[in-house]
């Protein structure tokens, strides 16, 4: 594609209007819709200046190879390949628990089979793993892709995030709730409270993201001629 093509869709990519670049360069809206329509092509330093507002390279825009557009749908990937992680573990965890506590019972009291508390300890070692192993994955995953956001400076929009909020908070408790309702012995609290804490994690993430995403967008004072 065109250079001016490059520009538009690096622009999108971003979520910026052709106001908001123009502040940040300093001219007018004009101007930007000028080299974005092909009317008239920037200078190098302009060229460099737009490289750095919209966190791609002057290959990038002298070639159009799409980082920007690329990484973003990478960057999704892995968000929805991390939620379903997170979802697989915390059913496998609910199923155990529940199927523990119902096929084999420590009931209060009572001398249980030898065989019944040792089933019953091992798989409560198992789904004490997955449990850990849920909270590891999502504090790891989501600081890495904090990172790559970080890095890459993709656009995400806050109704996105809020999209993917929905979409993780559901399915933990759609792997949980359920379960714990017919668990005869652990409450709804015992399974819920790693889901809490696994949002609470993504809440946290989202937030430094976003910061970082609106420190990225605020107009730049315009700088003095020498």
């Amino acid at each position: 594609m065109a250079i001016h093509q490059n520009l538009k869709e690096l622009r999108s990519a971003r979520n910026l209007t052709q106001e908001q670049v123009a502040a940040q360069l300093n001219v007018t809206r004009q101007t930007i819709s000028s080299y974005e329509s092909g009317r008239t092509r920037p200078d190098v330093d302009t060229l460099a200046r737009l490289a750095q507002l919209y966190g791609v390279t002057l290959e990038d825009i002298l070639y159009g190879q799409n980082t920007m557009v690329s990484r973003t749908r990478w960057l999704r990937l892995c968000q929805w390949g991390t939620v379903g992680l997170l979802a697989a573990l915390l059913l496998l965890r609910s199923v155990l628990m529940c199927a523990n506590n119902r096929l084999f019972p420590l009931t209060n009291g009572a001398v249980a089979d030898q065989a019944v508390v040792e089933t019953h300890f091992r798989i409560s070692r198992l789904w004490e793993s997955l449990d850990g192993l849920a909270l590891a994955v999502s504090m790891i995953g989501f600081l890495l892709l904090l990172c790559l956001e970080l890095t890459w400076k993709p656009s995400i929009s806050l109704k996105r995030r809020g999209v993917l909020l929905a979409w993780l908070a559901a399915a933990l408790l759609v792997t949980s709730v359920p379960l714990a309702l017919a668990d005869p012995i652990f409450s709804m609290a015992d399974y819920l409270i790693t889901p809490f804490l696994i949002v609470s994690r993504f809440l946290l993430v989202q937030a430094i993201a976003l910061s970082a995403s609106l420190l990225r967008k605020r107009p730049q004072p315009p700088q003095a001629a020498l």
